[in-house]
C-alpha cells in the first residue's frame, strides 16, 4: 500500500515537472494562442454577465450606479484606448529593436515604461484635483448629488486607469514574446475580483464594493504582470536615464497617437448610431443596444482572438523582412475568417429573430422589441465579415509601423456612416442605422484593399481570394436554401426551453451542411481549419 502511494506521488511530480517544463507555458503557435484567447474570452463574457447581474441585484437602476458608470468613464474608456493604443504599438517597436539587440529593446521598454508612469502621474493627479470638471466633460447634466457622488467614485476609480494603462504596455510585451496564456489568465483571475468583492461586500458597504473590485482588478493585473516580467523576462532593471534617446522616444509616440485617435474613431460608431436612433420612435435604441451587443458576440469571441493571435507574427515578419512566412499567415488568417464570420452573416440575417428571443424575450422585453432587435441585427450582420477583415487590415498596417492609414481610413468611414445613418433610417428605422453601419464596413473593406494593395501589404492575388470568398458563399448559399424551410418549425416554439432545443438542432443541422459544402466545393479555408484542429488535437495527445 505505502509502496502504491510512493509510486503514485512519484508519477504526479512527474507529471507536473512535464507540465512545468512543457513549451506551451513558455511561448504559444497561432493557433495555440487563438484558441487560449477564445477560451478566455468566452468565460470572460461569463464573469462580466455575472457582475451585471450582482449590480442589477443589489443596486437596480439607483441614482449612485448613474454615478458610478459615468465615473468609470474615464478610466475605463479614455484609459481603455491608451491602454489599447500601447499595446498595439509595443509589439512592432519591440520587435523592430530586438532584431537590433535584445538588451538595447529592453532597455528602451524600460524607458517607454518610465515615461508613461510619469505622465500618468500627473495626468492622475490633475484628475483627483479636480475630478467635477472631468465628470462634467462626460455627464455635462449632472448636478447636485450624483455629480458629488461621480467625483467621489472617479478619485478612488483613477487607480484603476492608471494600471490598466501599464497593464496594456505589459500584455502587449508578453503578446510579442509569443506569450499569450499568461496575460490572459492573468486579466481572467483579475476580472474576477469584481463579482467576488460585489459578494462579499455589497451588503456592508454598498456600492463601494463595486469600487475595491475595480482597484483590485487593476491592481493585481498590474502586479502579476510587472512581476512575471522582472523576474522571468528581465524587464525594468536597466532604465540608463543618461542615455535617453529622446528622438526615438518621440518617434514611439508619434506611432502611438494616431492608434489612440483610431481607436477613439472607432467607438464613434455606438455613439453616431444611437444619437440618430433617439430621434427615431420610443425603443429605438434600446433595439439597436440589444443588436449591436448581439452583432458583436461572433466578432469578440472569436475574431478578436486570431487577429491578436497572429498580429505578434505580423510584426515580427515586417521587422525581420521575411515576405514569405509574412504571406503565408496572412493568406491562411484571412481565409479562415471569411470561413467563420460569412456562414455565420447567413444564419444572423434569417435566424435573427429566434435568437433575439432566446437572449432577450422575457418579462417587459415583448415580441414587438424582438421584431424590432430582430431587424436591426439582420441589417448590422451584413457587415459581420467586412468588419472582421477590418480589423485584420489594421493590424496589418500597425505591424509595418503605418498607424496613419487606418486612422485616415476610420475617419472616411464613420463619416460615410453617419450620413447613412441620418438618410437610411428615415427609409427603414433602425435597420436603416444597422444597414448604414453595414455598408460603411464595406466602403472601409474596399479602401483597405486598395491601400493595402498600393503599399504591397496584400500577399494574395485579388483573383485567389475571390475565389475563395466565391467557395464560401456558395457553401454558405446551401445552408441558407436547407435552413429556410426551417424557420417556421423554429419561431412557432411555444415554450423557452423548445424555441433552444429546436434552435440548437437546426443550428447544427445547418453548420454541417456548410460543412459538407465547404468540403465538396474544395474549399482551402476548411482544409486550413482542419489543419488546425487536427494539429492541436495531436499536441494535447502528446500533452497527456
Amino acid at each position: 500500500m505505502h509502496a502504491n502511494t510512493i509510486l503514485r506521488e512519484i508519477i504526479l511530480l512527474k507529471f507536473f515537472k512535464r507540465v512545468a517544463n512543457s513549451r506551451i507555458l513558455r511561448w504559444q503557435t497561432v493557433s495555440e494562442s487563438a484558441l487560449i484567447l477564445t477560451i478566455i474570452t468566452f468565460l470572460s463574457k461569463i464573469i462580466g454577465y455575472l457582475r451585471t447581474v450582482l449590480v442589477a441585484y443589489y443596486f437596480g437602476t439607483s441614482a449612485q450606479v448613474d454615478a458610478f458608470v459615468v465615473a468609470m468613464l474615464i478610466p475605463s474608456l479614455v484609459f481603455g484606448i491608451i491602454a489599447g493604443g500601447l499595446q498595439t504599438v509595443i509589439i512592432p517597436v519591440y520587435a523592430e529593436e530586438k532584431q537590433k539587440s535584445l538588451q538595447k529593446a529592453k532597455t528602451f521598454v524600460n524607458q517607454i515604461f518610465l515615461i508613461n508612469v510619469i505622465i500618468l502621474l500627473l495626468f492622475s493627479f490633475i484628475m483627483f484635483l479636480f475630478p467635477t470638471a472631468f465628470v462634467k466633460i462626460v455627464a455635462y447634466g449632472f448636478k447636485g448629488a450624483r455629480l458629488s457622488q461621480a467625483a467621489y467614485f472617479m478619485r478612488f476609480l483613477i487607480v484603476f486607469g492608471f494600471f490598466n494603462v501599464l497593464a496594456g504596455l505589459f500584455i502587449g510585451l508578453l503578446q510579442a514574446e509569443k506569450q499569450f496564456l499568461f496575460p490572459a489568465l492573468t486579466l481572467l483571475i483579475g476580472n474576477s475580483l469584481i463579482p467576488l468583492s460585489l459578494l462579499l461586500f455589497a451588503k456592508r458597504i454598498g456600492i463601494n464594493s463595486w469600487t475595491i473590485g475595480e482597484i483590485s482588478f487593476g491592481t493585481f493585473s498590474f502586479s502579476v504582470m510587472f512581476l512575471f516580467l522582472y523576474y522571468k523576462k528581465q524587464f525594468f532593471r536597466s532604465f540608463e536615464l543618461l542615455q535617453i534617446n529622446f528622438q526615438k522616444v518621440l518617434d514611439f509616440f508619434v506611432l502611438l497617437f494616431p492608434i489612440i485617435l483610431t481607436s477613439g474613431v472607432t467607438a464613434l460608431y455606438k455613439i453616431v448610431d444611437k444619437t440618430v436612433a433617439s430621434s427615431l420612435p420610443v425603443g429605438s435604441v434600446a433595439a439597436l443596444n440589444f443588436a449591436q451587443l448581439i452583432y458583436q458576440i461572433p466578432f469578440s469571441i472569436f475574431i478578436v482572438p486570431i487577429v491578436y493571435a497572429v498580429y505578434p507574427y505580423f510584426a515580427s515578419f515586417a521587422a525581420k523582412g521575411t515576405n514569405s512566412a509574412y504571406k503565408q499567415l496572412f493568406e491562411k488568417t484571412f481565409f479562415v475568417l471569411m470561413f467563420i464570420t460569412i456562414p455565420i452573416l447567413f444564419l444572423f440575417d434569417v435566424y435573427a429573430k429566434p435568437l433575439v428571443r432566446i437572449l432577450y424575450q422575457h418579462g417587459a422585453f415583448t415580441s414587438t422589441s424582438t421584431s424590432l432587435t430582430a431587424f436591426a441585427v439582420s441589417m448590422y450582420s451584413l457587415g459581420l465579415f467586412t468588419v472582421s477583415a477590418n480589423f485584420l487590415f489594421q493590424r496589418v498596417f500597425f505591424s509595418f509601423k503605418d498607424t496613419k492609414t487606418p486612422l485616415y481610413i476610420t475617419i472616411f468611414v464613420v463619416i460615410f456612416n453617419a450620413v447613412g445613418d441620418v438618410l437610411l433610417s428615415r427609409i427603414m428605422g433602425v435597420g436603416g442605422i444597422g444597414l448604414a453601419t453595414a455598408l460603411a464596413t464595406i466602403v472601409g473593406f474596399v479602401t483597405y484593399i486598395v491601400m493595402l494593395k498600393k503599399k504591397h501589404f496584400l500577399p494574395i492575388p485579388y483573383g485567389k481570394f475571390l475565389k475563395e470568398g466565391f467557395k464560401i458563399t456558395l457553401s454558405s448559399t446551401v445552408m441558407l436554401i436547407v435552413g429556410i424551410p426551417l424557420i417556421s418549425y423554429v419561431n412557432y416554439s411555444a415554450d423557452f426551453f423548445t424555441l433552444v432545443i429546436r434552435f440548437s438542432l437546426v443550428i447544427v443541422l445547418l453548420l454541417t451542411f456548410y460543412a459538407l459544402s465547404a468540403y465538396l466545393f474544395k474549399s482551402t479555408s476548411l482544409i486550413i481549419f482542419i489543419q488546425y484542429v487536427k494539429r492541436f488535437v495531436r499536441k494535447v495527445k502528446n500533452a497527456l
